[in-house]
């Protein structure tokens, strides 16, 4: 989600195809994984339009550990609260369509991550 959220879209399709040669790691985790980033970051911009602190922010998103956290709070920073929603909702739909539609998992990640690159601009 770092290279996602930082625009570097070379870097996370080169990360992706790494990660997917070892065939024990599978797009349907991956984007469960992600799903969880991305509503810890969604919750995030929430707090932050609600000036609530980092304790409660931290405890909203289940998040135990203050340097998780910071690097969640960075990414926040390259996204709008509008843009976080709409990327959290279309990773959700990928991670139904994969369980569901009988498509190709692999095939619909990299879709959705297409898909990010154009939410984020």
């Amino acid at each position: 989600s770092e290279f996602l959220l930082k625009r570097q879209y070379n870097r996370v399709f080169s990360c992706l195809a790494d990660i997917l040669s070892d065939k024990s790691n599978h797009p349907i985790m991956l984007c469960a994984l992600l799903v969880g980033q991305l509503k810890s970051l969604y919750i995030i911009k929430l707090c932050e339009k609600e000036r609530l602190s980092q304790k409660e922010t931290m405890d909203k998103c289940g998040i135990k550990f203050s340097f998780a956290f910071d690097k969640l709070n960075q990414a926040a920073r390259n996204i709008s609260l509008d843009g976080a929603k709409e990327l959290l909702q279309k990773c959700v739909q990928c991670d139904y369509a994969m369980k569901s539609s009988g498509g190709e998992p692999g095939e619909l990640f990299a879709g959705f991550l297409a898909e990010a690159a154009v939410i984020l601009g």
